[in-house]
């Protein structure tokens, strides 16, 4: 268990090195007085730094001690959420209580991506002293369930591996629409539809408002409210097979947006399994609409030139207004191919996961 511990901590020493070479700014975080108080809740999840401390194979709902993948699965492994993140559960649980309450709030708030990037600079300031003096064998044998530790660390923790499986899933997505369609770009699209579901929801009267709701609970379109982390199966399936020294590979690909290597990562382990056309299968659901690269074909090389300025000087409301201006002038059809891919990047990681979030004012 020590040298487990060892490894996890110079792998934090790692990705600090990693951090200080990107050149990028870390996300916006929020500080302790500025977090309120908010409801005993689920995972968390972030994507910068990493903290790993590896386990052994795989899961997904949490249980007393571990998370396990779905009984019809197919090859039936299991993920000891304790067993792989035991340093910590304990580093959490001897964290002052408002420190604590402060990330329990960054759950409640679904801004995954500032929880794990607290905990990992938390980690990194200790170092290994803060953890390495409190295991021994007698304290690993006393520690055989999570109902030795309270609801908040158990949360946060399982949050924070959820944190992991978010990176994987947002790096394998933004593979395939990166090329169409830079970070801050996307950013600009996200905010516009974001702003303009809100003026269309403050005209709806009280009635469609009425059929809205009734919709919903007549043919169960629930809206996605948690952060679990679960779709595509596969990719959390992946990421949970992977060995100490993989995930380490993954998350400092993920974290300096090499999307390519994240998805070679993921797809090399789903090959051990032959599982591979699950991926490819869900990225074909979910590929660029036609009417989106319509937009970026019929650009002209003067607008392209303008457009890379805005980018340069992350003027994001420029780009936003622009966005809005080449949507809207698409047809109705068209414009909804757009709205409804958006939706499914929002409800698949970027509501609860976001590492850009914070490093522009405007989003």
């Amino acid at each position: 268990m020590k040298s487990r511990t060892i490894l996890l901590f110079l792998f934090l020493f790692m990705m600090s090195l990693a951090q200080d070479q990107s050149g990028e700014e870390p996300p916006e975080v929020v500080t302790d007085g500025e977090a309120g108080k908010s409801e005993a809740g689920e995972g968390v999840a972030k994507d910068d730094d990493v903290l790993m401390i590896m386990g052994d194979d795989n899961s997904t709902l949490l249980s007393n001690n571990q998370t396990i993948y779905e009984p019809e699965s197919e090859s039936q492994f299991q993920f000891n959420l304790l067993e792989t993140y035991l340093p910590l559960f304990i580093f959490v649980l001897d964290l002052p209580t408002e420190d604590r309450e402060t990330l329990r709030n960054y759950m409640t708030e679904k801004t995954y991506e500032k929880l794990k990037y607290v905990i990992d600079s938390k980690v990194k300031m200790h170092q290994d002293e803060h953890v390495l003096g409190k295991i021994n064998e007698s304290l690993v044998q006393s520690i055989n369930n999570l109902e030795k530790f309270d609801e908040i660390t158990v949360d946060v923790v399982n949050g924070y591996h959820n944190a992991s499986v978010y990176n994987a899933i947002r790096s394998v997505w933004l593979k395939q629409l990166r090329p169409f369609l830079p970070l801050i770009d996307q950013m600009a699209i996200q905010q516009y539809f974001a702003q303009r579901k809100l003026t269309e929801s403050e005209k709806m009267s009280i009635w469609a408002r009425i059929w809205e709701n009734l919709s919903v609970w007549m043919y169960g379109k629930k809206k996605l409210s948690e952060c679990y982390a679960m779709e595509p199966k596969c990719v959390r399936h992946a990421l949970e097979s992977l060995n100490f020294e993989q995930r380490i590979d993954l998350d400092v690909a993920a974290y300096e947006n090499k999307f390519d290597n994240v998805d070679g990562i993921i797809r090399e382990k789903l090959d051990e399994n032959r599982k591979s056309s699950e991926l490819d299968d869900w990225l074909h659901r979910n590929r660029p609409p036609r009417a989106l690269q319509a937009i970026l074909d019929e650009r002209s090389d003067i607008e392209e030139e303008a457009l890379q300025r805005l980018r340069d000087n992350g003027v994001l409301s420029s780009l936003k207004h622009y966005y809005k201006a080449v949507i809207e002038s698409r047809t109705h059809e068209e414009q909804e191919e757009i709205r409804q891919f958006f939706e499914i990047m929002n409800d698949t990681f970027a509501r609860c996961f976001d590492p850009l979030r914070g490093q522009y004012h405007e989003f």
